[in-house]
């Protein structure tokens, strides 16, 4: 981002298509930012990234199987109709 002339305002660069992209109000009297990408929030290497992502798949399937499936088997049991005593 550089600065505009005057204050509360910037222009985000694309660096590498040597472009304008959007000019933001920033409000105050900035005297620069930087900004990049961030890191990954779990790893910082391809392996550790996919190691994590895997984790997270393989938890989010299971609390999906906990949230939905255990309670409609739950109901089911319930639901059966006792036989009647004689």
């Amino acid at each position: 981002m550089r600065i505009l002339n005057w204050p509360m305002m910037m222009t985000m660069l694309d660096v590498p298509g040597k472009t304008v992209f959007d000019t933001v109000f920033v409000g105050g009297n900035p005297h620069f930012i930087i900004t990049g990408l961030y890191p990954p929030l779990l790893g910082s290497t391809p392996t550790d990234v996919s190691f994590w992502s895997t984790v997270v798949n393989i938890a989010a399937y299971a609390l999906i199987f906990v949230l939905l499936i255990v309670p409609a088997i739950f109901f089911l049991r319930r639901a059966r109709v006792k036989p009647a005593k004689k």
